[in-house]
């Protein structure tokens, strides 16, 4: 009897620790306002947070364009820095190019009047740095790298690394997003718009006419008179002496640009061809010429005199400073010489890192400076005893006094004068095709990628996924309260 008992108690106990499904479908059902409310509560937290977070961009558009002609070179640094300064952009002249360049005074002041902007609120609502949406795709590149290689060394994932942040760099920078806040800017959508394409455009007009970035400052710097000069008195024979000097620049320049060295002139003439005009014409013409000039005691001619012989002395006072430098450093290397040796000696027989090889890096590293310093010092002198050079060969044409009752007639100097204007006016002739050949080459800086517009709609298809997980996260948690809330009675 008493085992009976005690099997029923065993199997009464057993049953009441089951768990009952209609219990907890019961108890469901009886929160089920609970467990209705609270994921479409989360839900619509999360739709209201995304569309707060988008509209917060609507106000802003952005314009993505392409750079065209803006030539990108690496920079040889080895600093730490990213590789984003390590790559430089430029003009077609060689200038370094800015994301800057667009908010330049001359190109903001002209949008301000037109759109009634103060100039520094426009400054300070409108935005342009390096970008483009080609870079997305480098990213995705970038990451399936990452993925294949998860369990390579660290030197691996660092040389990747490098490389694809330079690549990113470099995309980048192939491309400008402008960005327009047009609600801060006090406009209307469409007028942001038609901005941000205006910013583009005036840039491109501003920096091809204005600043002349298409062709070297060095030729473009070689500009003619714009008075025709006489170059039978001494004043005027003077200011063409300095111009032909220019035009000789401008003409290397030329000549040596492989985009521009075969440019004619509507006669045929090629820049190498006005270099050896130029050569003649300073053998033929260019004595007689100077005779002719400084024939007569006028106090210009003295004047002129006397300046070749201050630069004459300013010139050689800078190349015995410079010949002084040289001999203090030749003293410096013949008696650093012998320590570094005897230091060389003492780290070779000793296996310890003490004082004296710490001298001996310092000792190297003094070498490797004074070595660049002696280059740039040696240039730099030679430099100025070629220039020396050229101001005693004047010395000595104004000072040659046989040369002085040497009569010049009058149809040798008409002459002279003929072949000093063709002279100028092929050079002319040649500039202006220079110009209008890069301005061809490159008729904008920019091509557009995109529309100005703003960064998206205010619920995209990615956006569902987040709503998504909002209704999930909330239904588990309605369930867990619904059946951890207390049963009454």
């Amino acid at each position: 009897m008493s085992d009976n008992t005690s099997t029923n108690s065993r199997t009464e106990t057993y049953y009441d620790d089951e768990i009952s499904i209609s219990e907890l479908l019961m108890k469901l059902w009886a929160k089920r306002g609970l467990i209705v409310m609270l994921p479409l509560l989360l839900a619509g937290l999360t739709i209201t947070g995304l569309i707060f977070n988008k509209t917060s961009q609507q106000t802003v558009l952005n314009y993505y364009i392409e750079l065209n002609g803006i030539s990108l070179s690496a920079t040889n640094s080895d600093s730490d820095s990213d590789s984003d300064n390590r790559i430089t952009a430029r003009y077609p002249n060689g200038l370094v190019f800015s994301p800057q360049d667009l908010k330049n005074p001359s190109v903001l002041q002209p949008l301000a009047r037109k759109y009634d902007i103060d100039t520094d609120q426009l400054a300070k609502h409108v935005d342009v740095d390096f970008g483009t949406p080609l870079g997305n795709g480098v990213l995705v590149e970038y990451e399936a790298a990452l993925s294949a290689n998860s369990k390579a060394s660290a030197e691996a994932l660092a040389a990747i690394n490098e490389r694809y942040q330079k690549k990113l760099a470099a995309t980048a920078r192939r491309g400008l997003k402008i960005t327009v806040d047009y609600v801060a800017l006090v406009t209307s959508k469409e007028a942001g718009q038609q901005l941000a394409v205006d910013l583009a455009t005036t840039w491109n007009n501003v920096f091809t006419t204005q600043f002349k970035t298409q062709i070297n400052p060095s030729t473009i710097s070689a500009g003619l008179s714009r008075y025709e000069l006489d170059i039978t008195t001494t004043e005027g024979f003077l200011a063409a002496d300095n111009q032909l000097e220019q035009v000789s620049n401008g003409l290397r320049q030329l000549a040596s640009d492989g985009r521009l060295a075969g440019l004619t002139t509507e006669y045929g003439v090629t820049p190498s061809d006005l270099i050896g005009y130029l050569a003649d014409f300073r053998t033929i013409y260019f004595d007689p010429l100077y005779v002719n000039a400084f024939s007569k005691a006028e106090g210009l001619s003295a004047i002129y005199r006397r300046d070749i012989q201050l630069q004459l002395e300013e010139i050689s006072k800078e190349i015995e400073e410079l010949s002084g430098r040289l001999t203090d450093i030749r003293e410096f290397r013949s008696g650093s010489m012998a320590p570094a040796a005897s230091s060389r000696d003492m780290v070779t027989s000793s296996a310890q890192y003490d004082g004296s090889a710490l001298n001996e890096v310092v000792e190297l590293a003094e070498r490797a400076a004074l070595s660049d310093y002696l280059t740039q010092t040696l240039n730099a002198r030679r430099n100025l005893v070629a220039e020396r050079g050229v101001l005693e060969t004047k010395l000595k044409r104004i000072d040659d006094s046989s040369l002085s009752s040497i009569s010049i007639s009058e149809e040798f100097l008409q002459s002279a004068v003929a072949r000093y204007k063709d002279v100028i006016s092929s050079y002319a002739a040649l500039m202006e095709a220079a110009r209008a050949s890069l301005i061809a080459e490159t008729p904008s800086y920019f091509s557009p990628i995109t529309q100005p517009d703003t960064s998206g709609k205010l619920l995209e298809r990615r956006d569902l996924l987040f709503i998504a997980l909002a209704l999930a996260l909330g239904g588990m948690l309605a369930v867990i309260a619904a059946l951890i809330w207390p049963v009454k009675d």
